[in-house]
């Protein structure tokens, strides 16, 4: 590994502020913040966040939905349905918060959506369709993948950029028939979905090179639904079924399906999203209803968030947590909802932490100090601290590591 002279200078002056530097970087406060009620008056149910935004639907007493999007600047706001609509879900945000995807009932139908502060996109169906749902978008907001759907032809995931309009996936080879893609990669390349047969459900992954793969069962499973991806697509999480009981899952190309179990005295488990690094899992488990939320980790295994944040400093006062059903790329924040003193609230929980899981935290003790800048300078200098996961060790990954360990986690 080269290092230039003033590479050299650089460390040797942080060497000296790290060891001049308190103990331990203080950590941002966990919190958990009550989204409130929509301008309507009623409930809101979040389904997906992003660094600048939640999306989601109100609750309605007469059972008509309305698609809002919250941030911390204007709080719960109405973007409306498609012209004539009735009702509307916003289902996910792009990465800076200016589209969010969903559906709207219309008079022709359910019609998928994508909304910018500019209005309301109709993104029509496949040929023959009735009905589509907009379920997932890619980080820059260009691709929206979904599902069209037909009294004839049934369900069959899309596709669709402004380019190209809406694009039939197809679905499974073999006696499956009917496709729903779920949820999409950053870049766009990568959909998850489900394919369905009459026997059963299975979980794909689809690539333009490679088009739609199985990704196989849990053991002693008989179905997998895909229900999520990490930013790269690398990673996805659903639930499938095993001896009547669901399950959550988590899949890569090393490890196949893992069965991630549920948590003592739940009988069952449900993924529905996933940390940009594929790390962090939530969901809900449930008997019959009310559920609970979740999170999986390696270190934690599956946890009730309801037990878990309280550890963290968090005051769950009045909250019961239902179910997770958005995680930040950073693996920092979580949406959801849940009861707030027995109403029903879409909540969002801030700079959520994992025991071990910081980057920073190079020596896994628990807190980010000198000693984790010391550890890893040393591995550094041998070549062997790939902290950017780029393949080889050099001056990026020095100043990545510094950047995260002034901020802390």
């Amino acid at each position: 590994m080269h290092i230039t002279r003033t590479n050299l200078r650089r460390v040797a002056a942080l060497a000296a502020i790290a060891a001049a530097a308190s103990t331990s970087v203080s950590h941002a406060q966990t919190q958990i913040t009550n989204l409130g009620i929509m301008p309507n008056g009623h409930a809101a149910l979040a389904l997906d966040l992003s660094p600048n935004g939640v999306v989601g639907y109100n609750t309605h007493p007469n059972g008509v939905p309305v698609a809002f999007r919250w941030t911390v600047n204007t709080g719960l706001l109405i973007i409306g349905t498609l012209p004539a609509g009735v009702s509307s879900i916003a289902r996910s945000i792009n990465a800076n918060g200016g589209v969010v995807v969903g559906d709207s009932e219309t008079s022709a139908g359910r019609r998928a959506f994508r909304w910018t502060p500019n209005g309301m996109l109709n993104l029509g169906t496949l040929p023959g369709g009735q009905d589509s749902f907009g379920n997932d978008v890619s980080a820059d907001g260009d691709v929206v993948v979904g599902t069209s759907r037909s009294t004839l032809d049934g369900d069959r995931a899309f596709r669709w950029t402004a380019a190209t309009g809406m694009q039939d996936l197809g679905f499974l080879p073999g006696e499956y028939y009917d496709s729903i893609a779920d949820a999409i990669s950053d870049d766009g390349s990568v959909i998850v979905g489900t394919s369905v047969s009459s026997a059963n459900a299975m979980a794909f992954r689809w690539t333009a090179q490679g088009g739609m793969q199985p990704l196989g069962l849990i053991p002693d499973g008989t179905s997998s639904i895909g229900e999520a991806a990490n930013s790269d697509g690398s990673v996805v999480a659903g639930y499938g079924r095993v001896a009547g009981n669901q399950r959550a899952w988590r899949w890569t190309s090393e490890t196949g399906m893992t069965n991630l179990g549920t948590i003592p005295g739940w009988n069952h488990s449900v993924a529905r999203a996933l940390s940009g690094d594929g790390t962090i899992v939530g969901g809900l488990v449930r008997n019959f209803n009310p559920s609970r939320a979740f999170v999986w980790t390696q270190s934690l295994g599956m946890v009730d968030l309801n037990n878990y944040l309280p550890t963290l400093g968090v005051d769950l006062s009045g909250w019961t947590l239902w179910a997770v059903y958005g995680i930040s790329p950073d693996g920092r924040s979580l949406a959801g909802h849940g009861f707030y003193q027995g109403l029903e609230r879409a909540w969002l929980v801030t700079n959520f932490t994992v025991p071990t899981l910081c980057p920073c935290d190079w020596n896994t003790s628990g807190a980010v100090d000198s000693q984790d800048f010391f550890d890893f300078l040393a591995l550094y200098f041998e070549g062997n601290a790939d902290f950017n996961a780029s393949g080889s060790t050099d001056s990026q990954d020095f100043f990545d590591f510094i950047a995260c360990f002034f901020v802390g986690c």
